[in-house]
């Protein structure tokens, strides 16, 4: 797994040569049709918690696949965009006309970092307290 920091996307892999593919198509994928004006780094919420903070202040992660992360962000407004590869673009449109987008990989069972890391990406645009229950149990 890796995490693009300054662009919302978090491919996933079993190898290496397969993971540099991954983020080749997320990246490229992410890019397509964007305002590159628009596209900078972006204050992405978490920092560097240790496991036992994040886990006080998360609660367990629920087990997801791709199409019910794909199935809560539409509940706030995301809907596919595109797909290339095994990476799907999710994009909504806010009131002043700015695009938001978000890449997911198409897996079925999505690895409890990608998860991880998809919350943080969408807690850039949607609160983490209305994505919080969503992707993880309460404790």
């Amino acid at each position: 797994m890796a995490e693009c920091l300054d662009l919302p996307v978090v491919p996933e892999a079993g190898s290496l040569d397969e993971l540099v593919k991954n983020i080749e198509e997320s990246v490229a994928l992410f890019l397509k049709d964007e305002d590159l004006g628009r596209v900078g780094p972006g204050g992405a919420p978490g920092g560097a918690w240790d496991a036992r903070t994040r886990r006080r202040l998360m609660g367990r992660r629920r087990l997801l696949s791709e199409s019910q992360v794909v199935s809560i962000l539409g509940t706030f407004g995301f809907s596919v965009h595109d797909q290339r590869g095994s990476q799907v673009k999710l994009r909504r449109v806010v009131t002043n006309g700015v695009n938001e987008t978000l890449v997911v990989p198409l897996h079925d069972d999505l690895d409890q970092g990608t998860l991880h890391d998809l919350f943080r990406q969408a807690s850039r645009y949607i609160a983490a307290s209305e994505l919080r229950s969503r992707f993880f149990f309460e404790e």
